[in-house]
């Protein structure tokens, strides 16, 4: 796919590896207990851990679309020199606004309490400049890989974003 409709400073971003980002924490049971309570998911995977060891787990099971939240940094110390590919896209574009508007998951292993996840993010298209409801603005594709400590791929997300600024007058 040719990506000549692009000016150079986003061209630049496609197929870029980004680099790997750890998680601030290990997987843990506190997390995966909220998660379970707020989707009212009783799978006993997630929530006993001598039912989980019994069923051939190490310990509790990581609910699997819940790594992306694991990925997440706190907000709280204030971390300044991070700043992750969302947000620099958004200020490259000079598009402020943005919104997800397609996502998909693949999930290839279980993620157990304690496992210590990375991310790896590569953006893979940049649209041109298209006017919608919401404003003018690109479509983005982003494809999130997630790692164990032993460096195995255990997920995938892809999602397609969409980056604006508000038509004139709204």
């Amino acid at each position: 796919m040719s990506h000549d409709h692009l000016p150079a400073h986003l061209r630049d971003f496609i197929g870029k590896d980004l680099g790997a980002k750890p998680a601030a924490i290990a997987v843990e049971e506190g997390a995966i207990r909220h998660w379970c309570e707020v989707f009212q998911d009783g799978n006993p995977l997630f929530l006993d851990e001598g039912y989980a060891k019994r069923h051939g787990m190490p310990g509790l099971v990581l609910p699997p679309c819940m790594m992306e939240t694991f990925m997440r940094s706190f907000s709280w110390p204030p971390q300044p020199d991070h700043e992750t590919i969302t947000e620099h896209l958004h200020e490259v574009m000079g598009l402020p606004l943005g919104v997800v508007v397609e996502t998909s998951s693949e999930f290839y292993k279980p993620v157990h309490q304690g496992d210590r996840l990375t991310s790896k993010e590569v953006v893979t298209d940049i649209s041109e400049e298209k006017t919608t409801r919401l404003g003018t603005g690109r479509f983005w594709d982003l494809e999130v890989s997630f790692f164990n400590q032993r460096q195995e791929l255990v997920g995938k997300t892809t999602m397609v974003r969409f980056n604006y600024r508000l038509a004139e007058g709204k």
